[in-house]
């Protein structure tokens, strides 16, 4: 017969877990105002304890963080790392994974705003909101997908406090 997988201790039960209700990717430019904010990071805090929110880092917000003051992402909270979403030479790395791509396309446009279509792509594929203070960003995001919501930081903080 099958011997039982033995769970780690204190781990959750995948069967009766309960499910995170909003998934959200956080531009690197957010973690700044995050940084003088303890409000909202106490905020997110208890919605991530009450796994009504998750934050999800993907590998181009890791690689800005890690180039900027933070040296790394900080440790206001936890959050679940990603691999880019986008299948192409010259971008991927062995932790990304093979996605077509196709918000990462039609983000960058002419923009050759790399960067910006990585995290558009991944966000529309791991998350339901990206947060973004970039207008730019935001503006584009709002055309090119109806699955991942585009908010400005305040618009953010509002709707974490309504999260249920």
């Amino acid at each position: 017969g099958r011997v039982p997988m033995q769970r780690k201790r204190g781990a959750t039960d995948p069967r009766t877990a309960k499910r995170v209700t909003t998934s959200v990717v956080l531009d690197s430019n957010i973690y700044d105002l995050l940084a003088v904010d303890g409000p909202t990071v106490e905020l997110i805090l208890a919605q991530i304890s009450e796994r009504r929110l998750q934050i999800i880092v993907p590998r181009t917000v890791a690689e800005e963080l890690w180039l900027s003051t933070f040296k790394g992402i900080p440790m206001f909270f936890p959050t679940e790392f990603t691999g880019n979403t986008v299948g192409r030479v010259g971008l991927m790395t062995c932790i990304d994974s093979i996605g077509a791509g196709e918000t990462f396309d039609a983000h960058i446009g002419s923009s050759r705003k790399v960067n910006d279509a990585l995290i558009a792509d991944a966000a529309d594929w791991r998350a339901q909101w990206l947060v973004s203070q970039d207008a730019r960003l935001l503006s584009r995001m709002t055309k090119v997908t109806m699955r991942c919501e585009a908010l400005s930081n305040d618009k953010f903080r509002s709707r974490v406090g309504m999260l249920t």
